[in-house]
């Protein structure tokens, strides 16, 4: 029986959006079971996301007329460093290598079609090393597990520069990023773990721009400002007694900046990526508070492009 080539193109990007999102929430519920219930109320907005996407890329491979079409699965590997500050004093420092895979696509952008639409599921997970302290101000070494999510969705209009090869694209979009952040017990002793699960709602403005050389190869940057819309970390601290504590960080603006190129098959990409959180309000009978916090993330991404 002949495949249908149209069908094929629908499900195998199916698939990849489906063993990308299942795989870290996975890992998470395996952590804790109890985890089940937050997890899928912290993410439904991210699920609706992801049904949106889902439905946009039936609609756009099952109607030929719109053409310009770019998919890529893609392996990542990140550079990872969390830091929290009180009174410009650095309160604990997290560093390490964390990995996971994405799913990214674009339709449009083109001479006939200048609207585009950019869309980036990502999952990632790692045991990162924790250098800090207990609230007694005793130094402490132990491992930190990070385990999240990320979507990005997003539109511009490309302009292209006569005959060159050369395109400049104003983009905008939002984006939500959900994560797990497991602080292990010392091997010590002296200090125990906890939890927090944390998501963040932003925005992104921006410019991407593109050279290509011929049919099969390109090589762009893109830069935009993170804006942040909407932080919420909650902390679990049952095993100390104090159930669950949630705080909500303030915004800072962040930078992205990415630079690769892509072939027929094969694309290849360096970014830097950075999150930014002022200090939230004191909440509860012991007012606890996140302090200020930030994350600088350097990676490349390998992927597949189809």
């Amino acid at each position: 029986m002949k495949r249908n080539k149209k069908y094929s193109l629908l499900f195998e990007p199916a698939a990849f959006l489906l063993l990308i999102v299942m795989m870290p929430l996975a890992a998470a519920v395996r952590l804790n079971p109890a985890y089940l219930k937050p997890i899928l109320k912290t993410n439904i907005l991210f699920l609706a996301v992801l049904c949106f996407i889902f439905c946009f890329d039936i609609f756009f491979n099952l109607h030929t007329a719109f053409a310009d079409t770019e998919n890529n699965l893609y392996f990542t590997a990140k550079s990872f460093t969390w830091k929290e500050f009180l009174s410009n004093e650095t309160l604990l420092k997290e560093s390490g290598p964390l990995y996971g895979f994405g799913f990214s696509g674009k339709v449009g952008g083109s001479i006939s079609r200048p609207i585009a639409f950019h869309y980036k599921i990502e999952g990632f997970t790692g045991y990162i090393d924790y250098d800090g302290q207990t609230q007694e101000r005793i130094p402490i070494t132990t491992d930190t597990r990070y385990i999240g999510l990320k979507t990005e969705i997003g539109g511009g209009w490309k302009i292209f520069a006569g005959q060159s090869g050369f395109s400049f694209e104003p983009i905008a979009g939002f984006g939500y990023r959900w994560w797990l952040r497991d602080i292990t017990d010392s091997s010590s002793g002296i200090g125990s773990g906890y939890e927090e699960m944390w998501r963040s709602y932003y925005g992104r403005l921006g410019i991407r721009g593109e050279k290509i050389s011929s049919d099969e190869f390109k090589i762009f940057i893109e830069a935009a400002a993170i804006i942040p819309l909407y932080n919420e970390n909650k902390v679990y601290l049952s095993d100390f007694g104090l159930g669950t504590v949630t705080v909500e960080p303030g915004n800072k603006n962040s930078l992205w900046v990415e630079v690769g190129m892509k072939s027929k098959k094969l694309s290849v990409s360096v970014f830097y990526e950075g999150l930014r959180f002022s200090e939230s309000d004191n909440v509860g009978h012991f007012q606890f508070f996140q302090p200020e916090s930030e994350a600088d993330i350097y990676g490349v991404n390998i992927g597949f492009t189809f």
